[in-house]
């Protein structure tokens, strides 16, 4: 399944299209099966991206650091014993949390999922932008070379890039469009 998006991204689990945005017909297990997590949170940074709503539900395998994930849409249903995780997902998720723009030769991160610990990055060394940019669509670590590997593992110290596995996928969205009040972001 393809949208109309900044990358092209498959869709690991089948899904119904929705006036604004998709519903899924099958739960997803983040955590189990690295490829079809990366897979999966690409799709939801580029549907949050693109304004596009998405219910979904399913679990987590024990370990996965739900807490990077916060600015992506949460499950309506969060199986297993992490329902605090779940009521913290609902309760810190808003559109603008973590997001980043582009610019000639850089990118700007605003990235406040921890509350009251806002942080702004500006991206304009050469390898960890073309990292940061790389990982839109999801990538394995092996096809990386030695100072690309760095760039990721310090993109992945912020919790810019998510590194399952081996698999690596940029965290935060595309501020595509501005919320009003725009001071809200």
């Amino acid at each position: 399944m393809t949208t109309p998006m900044e990358t092209t991204i498959e869709l690991p689990v089948s899904a119904e299209r929705t006036e604004y945005g998709f519903r899924l017909d099958a739960d997803v297990v983040l955590g189990a099966e690295p490829l079809a997590d990366v897979r999966f949170l690409a799709f939801l940074r580029e549907c949050q991206s693109a304004a596009l709503t998405v219910h979904w539900s399913g679990s987590v395998a024990p370990g996965t650091p739900v807490g990077a994930l916060y600015h992506l849409p949460p499950p309506t249903a969060l199986a297993g014993a992490l329902s605090d995780a779940l009521a913290a997902w609902t309760r810190t998720y808003r559109y603008g949390v973590c997001y980043y723009r582009r610019g000639p030769g850089f990118v700007q991160v605003k990235d406040a999922r921890v509350p009251g610990a806002t942080a702004r990055f500006i991206l304009d060394h050469p390898c960890l932008l073309s990292v940061f940019l790389l990982c839109l669509t999801p990538c394995d670590e092996e096809l990386l070379d030695c100072e690309q590997r760095e760039a990721a593992s310090l993109l992945a110290e912020e919790n810019l890039l998510w590194n399952t596995r081996g698999q690596l996928v940029t965290l935060p969205t595309l501020m595509r469009r501005w919320p009003i009040p725009f001071m809200g972001v």
